[in-house]
């Protein structure tokens, strides 16, 4: 699942034809054979199988702007079109590619020389009537301004966008592109050693200390006892968001949680503890299995006050929903 939105503002005469043309009516992937790579024509045929594909593109920018807001969409990104004042559209990014020949294809060349050549498929075309004010309110921006430029938000906007106002998409997890996972083994073959290294060391070290020397700990979410190899040290607050002070509060600001479900729930933020210790359920927990793994946990851990701290960043920061009553689902 993708916790991600995009702003695609279509106000412009220019791009509300565009949207008509590519949008509103999805483009045939037998038209557009040829205008882009073999493997990302044939992962757009996987992806869209009666073979017709929803395409939107936009341009570099006069700095390359753009183009770097378009390198940081991920396939499952919520992108919104926003005109009038509001938000008309929602759609999800399925595949994103960039190609001149098709752009040119598709739309021709603006007055500026700059081809839509930035491009994404898009998936699950949905009607809305959201007053791009509302929205803004909730994610904190500036009133009285409408939405200009192609804009990428952050994780935590994009959260209360998809959670607050339902726009999360129908599917769990939309696969990566061809070019995606090239660039990906690349970079993990770069950088896979020395990373592991370093993790392995601090894992092995930090869940040592929270085992106390002994071969079995207690998972603080699910209270079952396992095997240290079954358990891992997790952070409460995010290690990457933990001052040095906090990441040597060794004590409080790790525990141990067990690899069957608790470490992956809590670290992604679908199950959190109220300040008083009592367990919250997110609503964006919509897996059966993993919804019926949490009905049998326990409904109330005990912290104390100084991991209470902790919990109260994770509850902030990471947990997907707003806090209120304890037992509540969120």
């Amino acid at each position: 699942m993708v916790d991600q939105v995009a702003f695609l503002p279509c106000g412009s005469a220019e791009s509300l034809e565009h949207f008509e043309q590519t949008v509103r009516q999805p483009v045939a992937l037998s038209e557009i054979k040829g205008l882009v790579p073999a493997p990302m024509f044939n992962h757009l045929v996987a992806l869209f199988p009666d073979g017709n594909a929803a395409m939107w593109g936009v341009r570099g920018g006069a700095r390359g702007e753009n183009e770097t807001r378009w390198g940081n969409l991920r396939e499952g990104c919520v992108a919104l079109f926003t005109g009038d004042w509001k938000v008309f559209a929602s759609s999800v990014v399925a595949a994103k590619f960039r190609s001149k020949k098709l752009a040119d294809h598709l739309w021709g060349v603006n007055d500026g020389g700059q081809p839509w050549q930035f491009m994404f498929a898009l998936a699950e075309i949905k009607k809305h009537d959201l007053p791009t004010e509302t929205l803004k309110a909730a994610i904190g921006d500036k009133p009285g301004q409408p939405v200009l430029g192609f804009r990428v938000l952050d994780e935590s906007r994009s959260r209360v966008c998809l959670d607050d106002f339902g726009l999360r998409s129908d599917r769990q997890i939309w696969p990566a592109s061809p070019a995606d996972i090239d660039a990906a083994i690349r970079a993990l073959d770069k950088l896979e050693v020395e990373y592991l290294a370093q993790r392995r060391l601090e894992q092995d070290a930090l869940r040592s200390f929270l085992l106390g020397g002994r071969g079995v700990g207690r998972c603080k979410i699910c209270d079952r006892e396992y095997g240290a190899g079954f358990l891992v040290a997790a952070h409460i607050k995010k290690r990457a968001k933990c001052t040095n002070t906090e990441k040597r509060d060794f004590k409080n600001v790790a525990m141990l949680a067990c690899r069957f479900g608790c470490d992956e729930l809590y670290e992604r933020g679908y199950i959190g503890y109220s300040p008083s210790g009592d367990l919250l359920v997110s609503r964006a927990l919509r897996d059966t299995n993993a919804s019926t793994y949490v009905d049998g946990l326990p409904t109330r851990i005990a912290a104390s006050t100084e991991q209470a701290r902790y919990f109260a960043w994770h509850l902030a920061n990471t947990f997907r929903g707003q806090r209120v009553n304890p037992y509540q689902i969120l």
